[in-house]
């Protein structure tokens, strides 16, 4: 196959983006180093224009890369290119969060999906949507704080997060919300997900757009993240090809 050809079959193919623009006005995580993402831009002269913008490297679509929780684990600069690829699954929570904002992924939830949908391959993304992300555009109901400053959103269970590392062998998670760990999980086991995930060496990427445009299985993943020296995460242009 030559170049054409490849270019040719790749463009055909139907894409989603699954990244969210930067704004001024988006949500984001409260806390140290998480300032509000600035941007400014100027002509710098005549009929030339530049920018510079400022953000936290966990904001908006981004992927945390191992050293977010490990202390010597990679740093976004270190991810290889082909890890950025893989296989992907969406495994569909929506109704369930409905009811509960706080909803966390169980491995009950992965084996009803298994049931209907075939076993979840080793090395495959596992995104889970959970419907948040028609909340993204009122950061108020996004971040979803009750009265004592606790945010309420849903994520993966720290039993589902060990069940896919060392029974799928599965390398990213991803999700449509602020964090793979709600604040159920953070507060009572200090973020489970993010731990066993990172620890195994994989990858979480948050704040993800348009899951609901996605088959649950079949796709490819690709996260295109900017590469940081001693990076815990970086913002990323995340698609799915589907075939």
């Amino acid at each position: 196959m030559n170049g054409e050809t490849l270019l040719e079959q790749i463009r055909s193919t139907p894409m989603v983006d699954l990244t969210y623009s930067f704004t001024e006005k988006m949500p984001y995580w409260p806390g140290r180093l998480q300032e509000p993402f600035s941007h400014t831009v100027e002509e710098v002269r005549p009929r030339v224009w530049g920018g510079c913008f400022t953000m936290a490297e966990h904001m908006g679509t981004h992927v945390d890369a191992p050293r977010h929780f490990v202390a010597d684990g990679r740093t976004t600069a270190e991810l290889r290119l082909d890890e950025m690829i893989s296989l992907g699954v969406v495994i569909d929570v929506s109704d369930k969060v409905d009811g509960d904002p706080d909803y966390s992924l169980t491995v009950d939830d992965v084996f009803r999906w298994e049931r209907q949908n075939d076993r979840i391959a080793a090395n495959s993304a596992v995104l889970l949507h959970t419907g948040w992300g028609r909340r993204w555009h009122d950061p108020g109901a996004y971040l979803n704080k009750d009265g004592d400053g606790v945010l309420h959103f849903p994520g993966f269970s720290g039993e589902a997060a060990r069940f896919f590392i060392e029974e799928r062998r599965v390398n990213v998670l991803g999700l449509d919300t602020l964090s793979a760990d709600n604040m159920v999980t953070t507060i009572a086991h200090d973020s489970p997900v993010h731990r066993r995930v990172q620890e195994a060496d994989g990858r979480i990427i948050e704040n993800l757009a348009r899951l609901d445009e996605l088959p649950p299985r079949g796709f490819i993943l690709v996260i295109a993240s900017i590469l940081i020296e001693g990076g815990t995460g970086a913002p990323a242009r995340v698609f799915a090809l589907i075939p």
